[in-house]
């Protein structure tokens, strides 16, 4: 499993894209907003929040993991800060439902890649790299699209997770380096209500997906 979406994850640098009002009709004057291409959540940089994810993906197990059904959504790794939207696990276009809170700001990953040492990678660039072929991404939030998102794209650095019995690498537990890639979406201002949110990519071998969150924002 090198990319996060391959089993089981145009704006310029210091750009804010406003969606226009959504949400509920309470809040109609609230426009979401994808954070600058950089810029992180509190302490927290995009590369930071991309090795929580990663993360989270290695030490969840299987059972219980976005690899297997997106409904497990952000698998009970999400901060007060930031909600750990799932990525799109399969070809093809999947939907699920999920709920966040309305002081978080939403994380999303059209696309990556990650090289784990207990799966046989390296932990360099170089590995990357061989995973890492995207073509094409996007984000569309509430019906507006936002695509061109290389801007977004940060790597990791070596970070280590504890992979439990039954993890998604199919591999024996144990402590392990990883390194990983993405493009990592931060959105802030989505009014309590209900919005529609789809993540997509698609890599230079042809393999390609989306998934659409029925996302249910509460105050």
């Amino acid at each position: 499993m090198k990319r996060w979406t391959r089993a089981t994850v145009g704006l310029t640098m210091g750009a804010v894209l406003l969606f226009g009002a959504c949400g509920s009709d309470d809040d109609s004057s609230s426009e979401p907003e994808i954070l600058p291409a950089g810029e992180g959540v509190g302490d927290a940089s995009p590369a930071d929040l991309l090795a929580t994810y990663v993360t989270a993906l290695a030490e969840v197990p299987a059972a219980e993991n976005i690899f297997v059904d997106a409904a497990f959504c952000d698998m009970g790794r999400s901060t007060d800060d930031v909600y750990l939207a799932p990525a799109w696990t399969t070809d093809g276009e999947t939907t699920t439902s999920c709920t966040m809170n309305a002081d978080q700001t939403l994380m999303l990953l059209p696309v990556g890649a990650f090289c784990f040492e207990a799966g046989g990678d390296t932990t360099d660039t170089a590995c990357l790299d061989g995973y890492y072929t995207v073509t094409g991404s996007s984000v569309t939030i509430d019906g507006v699209e936002t695509s061109d998102l290389g801007a977004y794209e940060v790597d990791t650095e070596v970070a280590t997770a504890t992979l439990p019995d039954g993890n998604v690498l199919e591999v024996p537990a144990a402590d392990t380096d990883f390194i990983a890639r993405g493009q990592v979406i931060l959105v802030d201002g989505l009014a309590a209500g209900e919005h529609v949110v789809t993540a997509a990519g698609e890599y230079s071998d042809g393999f390609a997906g989306s998934l659409t969150i029925n996302l249910t924002v509460e105050d």
